[in-house]
């Protein structure tokens, strides 16, 4: 939901945020506030601004256009991913104008995301921390990204600061502090995990670790059969939203921010920038993305990653704003 007040109208950090969503295909709607404030003009000129600062982002696969929902009725663009159409809904708390619509919208609102959590897809858990109990186990809690786990699955944690896993087994389960047999995908839980003996646990394709590894951020729960390899390089695709030249260049670093990583990276190379091949010299060539994007590779300064295709990502300091996706490991 993005909040317009039809007062100021839309600012600067509100344009930001409408792009970062459009870039990472988060679905959203407009809501135009205290227009009890303001006369039914000065409310058309508003909404007409929104619509013309939409026609200006390049990221959209279709023109969008204002839908503007004064009445109850059927909302027949739900979740539509090509965007045509963009709700809009002027209210005011004052009044209560316009509010009854609103909460009929979002009752009518439906999940934009599946969770894959098939019986082929196999469990990964992203780590947000980690606790020592008496003994050798430990307590990870964390959020389940796809599949299901399972009590005595066989898992592994990692990756290390020298990118290797650690062979552990499912203990217990719990979620809402009620111990379950299994958690889903879209689920919080906190599992008890055993160390296993990597003699025991062959997987010739994984670097593995008898060490317990310090948590930090960027720790997974991985199913072995995804066969995770933890990688120092990587090419992304992302959109510059706000950037300075003077600092955006070959070797320019700020914190990366992809799924569960958080560290600091090198940016190593322009593949391409804002739609136009890189030449040999670092000039720019033709137009090949009419939308901006630019493909960067990237390099990790401290520790490697496990990073796989499609995983959002978002760079954001002082200088550079910048939003995309994960589209290789190197």
């Amino acid at each position: 939901m993005v909040v317009v007040d039809a007062c100021m109208g839309i600012q600067p950090m509100t344009e930001q945020h409408v792009i970062m969503a459009v870039a990472l295909k988060i679905p959203f709607f407009i809501v135009l506030t205290h227009i009890d404030r303001v006369s039914q003009s000065t409310v058309s000129q508003v909404i007409t601004s929104i619509q013309v600062f939409l026609e200006r982002v390049k990221l959209f696969d279709t023109p969008p256009r204002i839908a503007c929902f004064k009445d109850e009725t059927k909302y027949r663009f739900m979740n539509d991913e090509k965007r045509c159409e963009i709700p809009l809904f002027p209210v005011s708390n004052l009044s209560g104008e316009g509010l009854r619509v609103l909460e009929s919208y979002l009752g009518y609102l439906t999940p934009t995301k599946i969770w894959p959590m098939d019986e082929d897809t196999r469990p990964e858990l992203h780590i947000r921390n980690m606790y020592s109990t008496s003994d050798s186990s430990r307590i990870v809690v964390g959020f389940v990204q796809r599949g299901s786990l399972h009590v005595n699955e066989l898992m592994l944690l990692g990756p290390s600061d020298n990118g290797a896993f650690l062979a552990v087994r499912i203990q217990s389960l719990q979620v809402d502090h009620q111990a379950v047999q299994q958690v889903h995908a879209g689920e919080i839980a906190s599992a008890l995990l055993a160390i296993c003996d990597n003699e025991q646990t062959s997987f010739p394709t994984i670097k593995l670790t008898a060490k317990l590894p310090l948590f930090r951020k960027g720790m997974m729960l991985i199913h072995p059969e995804i066969r995770p390899v933890a990688t120092l390089e990587f090419d992304a695709e992302i959109h510059l939203i706000h950037h300075d030249a003077m600092y955006l260049r070959q070797r320019y670093q700020a914190v990366i921010h992809a799924g569960p990583i958080q560290q600091m990276a090198r940016l190593e190379a322009f593949i391409t920038f804002e739609g136009r091949t890189m030449t040999n010299e670092g000039e720019q060539g033709s137009q090949s993305d009419p939308r901006g994007y630019s493909i960067c590779r990237f390099r990790f300064l401290y520790r490697p990653e496990v990073i796989r295709p499609d995983m959002p990502l978002i760079v954001r300091d002082k200088c550079v704003h910048a939003v995309g996706k994960v589209l290789r490991a190197v």
